[in-house]
């Protein structure tokens, strides 16, 4: 059963990265007190997080020295499994107790309040759940994400697609990680689900420590769930989640950098990885790290300002260093394989500065509506949207009382730095809007309407925290609903929930999923797999390639050879040309690829064009010699 099979290896996979993480917490911060149950949950968090970062740059080394097979996968994950299982065991006390105090708070909870938090765990599993699905039709995942590391699976090294040459200088970190669960036969992309509950726990501690009360607590859940920025990415395949989770969690551990080194070390080495993790990063996490430094940084009473600054100077040397520290492998990743160890910043092919998505006009149109669009915008690639419930809590800030001191105030803090967060991405890149690429200031900014919606439960009349109560709870049923109808993240004819059901139990096939965009890349492919010899070669005229048997992914067209067969200067030298080079399959995604709608009608006299599929834009031909003079140049 797919669906026993995937959650046991993940969660063997994330206990492994939670050992070996804790294992880094206890190394990086030797004087922490993690006993209390008040750090349990951002311990843990942490813990997965930084493991599966630095196994991330171990996988990148064993990529690089073609060692990436099976048995190397797990000794190696045996490896740093062992010496963090005691450290895992110190661990089963605090959570236990916090699972048995969250227990007896549900029980004595009214029954309304007792639906609510039903409600969003519910919410929370079915969002897990649908992890299940293929990746979204005619989606980035299919494009790339998921097929790089299908491609590293089946190659057992370091190899890059075809088409996407220098996209790679990005940082890579998710995808090592389906990689290897590629390599340990599943899916991969379901890695998610325990980084998103490791968003949940740290957006929780991040919630304690602003003072959020237990039923703020959930609110939080309740604001992030209804996020469509956060749980559209959960199935989809997309890597953004993981660079938003380690930008969180390196903000919680910034809050106590000021006082402790080892907390500062934590909070660079995360907020290096979430700039590996997501490369927009670069932009937002450096402010961000630093105005919760600053602000928090008093000098002691009678300390010269002398000795003031080298205190700050030496906080602020432990989080860059280990920021940079985590940069260091993907710098030279990039020098070993394009000689461009600043690349995207400088050199390499698509340096991520240059992008630009729409005109001074729309850019414009687009800044005057922050934040509405930002929870109601429909933009091009925005990919989800901020919770409708922060737009309807935040007038309640007015009823929030002025804390004692302004500069303890931790939520304060967080929320002025995901202000500062939000204004440094508007004016570094208003051209590009996708909270995907901005996402943990975005979710600093919840804890604010989140400790309002609990005060105006908390303190006002009844008909008002009703009305909260209300709004809150009916929202997150009305996306509940959506996942289950199946029209929440994309109109679908089937249930969501029930499709992932039936590829759960093996009743149903990936390619049903193929209904957006009259996509067929997955149809198309399971016609070759059955056809193909394989020393066959398949040439893709289409961005998505993730479907392909692994023999045909590794022996895709490269760019010099798709150059050499648009230079042919007729139709039937190019399909001549495509014989020689090895390809006996052929299809054209011919919305997006019509250049390579060649005209059937002219092949050599020599060639027989069979036609296998001819339906939603794409056609599949199969090539025949039909005489022995005329056999392929290169076979895979």
């Amino acid at each position: 059963m797919i669906l026993l099979r995937e959650g046991l290896l993940v969660s063997l996979y994330a206990l492994a990265c939670l050992a070996f993480g804790l294992l880094l917490v206890r190394w990086l911060a030797p004087r922490g007190s993690f006993g209390s149950t008040s750090q349990t949950l951002a311990l843990v968090a942490t813990g997965f997080l930084l493991g599966q970062g630095i196994l991330a740059v171990i996988w990148q080394f064993v990529l690089m020295l073609g060692w990436f097979t099976t048995p190397v996968v797990i000794l190696l994950l045996i490896a740093i499994t062992v010496p963090g299982l005691p450290y895992l065991w110190s661990l089963l006390p605090p959570v236990s107790q916090l699972i048995l105090t969250a227990v007896s708070r549900l029980r004595r909870e009214p029954w309304y309040w007792q639906l609510l938090i039903i409600i969003i765990l519910v919410l929370i599993a079915v969002a897990s759940f649908v992890s299940l699905l293929p990746p979204q039709a005619r989606g980035d995942a299919l494009a790339y994400y998921l097929a790089l590391p299908k491609l590293f699976a089946a190659s057992g090294r370091m190899e890059f697609l075809p088409g996407y040459t220098g996209f790679d200088v990005v940082g890579i970190q998710a995808e090592y990680h389906f990689a290897a669960l590629m390599v340990l036969g599943g899916m991969g992309k379901t890695i998610i689900v325990p980084v998103v509950l490791a968003l949940f726990a740290i957006m929780i501690a991040l919630g304690k420590e602003s003072a959020l009360g237990h039923r703020g607590l959930w609110l939080l859940l309740a604001l992030v769930l209804t996020s469509s920025m956060v749980t559209q990415l959960i199935w989809d395949g997309k890597t953004d989640l993981l660079g938003t989770a380690l930008g969180v969690a390196a903000c919680y551990w910034a809050i106590f950098a000021t006082s402790d080194a080892g907390s500062a070390r934590i909070a660079g080495l995360l907020g290096g990885l979430s700039i590996i993790a997501k490369m927009s990063l670069l932009a937002i996490m450096p402010p961000i790290l630093l105005v919760i430094i600053l602000w928090r940084f008093r000098p002691d009473v009678g300390v010269p300002f002398r000795l003031w600054g080298r205190q700050l100077l030496v906080r602020l040397l432990w989080v860059g260093g280990f920021a940079l520290l985590a940069l260091l492998p993907n710098a030279l990743k990039n020098a070993i394989v394009y000689q461009a160890p600043l690349a995207p910043l400088i050199g390499g092919v698509i340096p991520f500065v240059e992008q630009s998505w729409y005109s001074p006009e729309d850019t414009q149109r687009l800044l005057i509506s922050y934040p509405f669009a930002l929870v109601f915008g429909n933009y091009w690639a925005q990919v989800g949207q901020m919770s409708p419930l922060w737009l309807a809590f935040l007038p309640l800030v007015i009823l929030l009382k002025p804390p004692q001191r302004f500069s303890k105030s931790i939520l304060l803090q967080l929320t002025i730095a995901g202000l500062l967060g939000v204004l440094v991405w508007v004016l570094f890149k208003p051209t590009i809007f996708a909270p995907r690429y901005f996402m943990p200031p975005l979710l600093l900014l919840l804890l604010p309407a989140a400790r309002a919606a609990e005060r105006g439960l908390d303190r006002l009349n009844a008909p008002l925290g009703s009305l909260i109560f209300t709004v809150t709870a009916g929202t997150l049923t009305i996306v509940l609903f959506g996942y289950i109808r199946g029209n929440y993240v994309v109109p679908a004819p089937d249930s969501m929930v029930a499709y992932a059901a039936r590829l759960a139990v093996g009743e149903a096939s990936p390619c049903q999923y193929e209904y957006l965009g009259s996509d067929a890349s997955c149809a198309v492919a399971e016609i070759i797999s059955t056809r193909a010899e394989p020393h066959d070669r398949v040439f893709p005229a289409s961005y998505y390639t993730y479907w392909l048997d692994s023999p045909q992914l590794q022996c895709l067209p490269t760019a010099e050879e798709q150059e050499q067969i648009l230079n042919q200067p007729s139709t039937q030298e190019r399909w001549a040309m495509l014989y020689k080079l090895g390809f006996k399959f052929f299809y054209v995604d011919t919305l997006l690829y019509n250049d390579y709608n060649f005209d059937r009608t002219f092949p050599p006299d020599w060639l027989q064009l069979e036609t296998l599929w001819e339906r939603d834009t794409f056609v599949l031909y199969q090539l025949h010699a039909l005489d022995s003079e005329h056999q392929p140049e290169r076979l895979c």
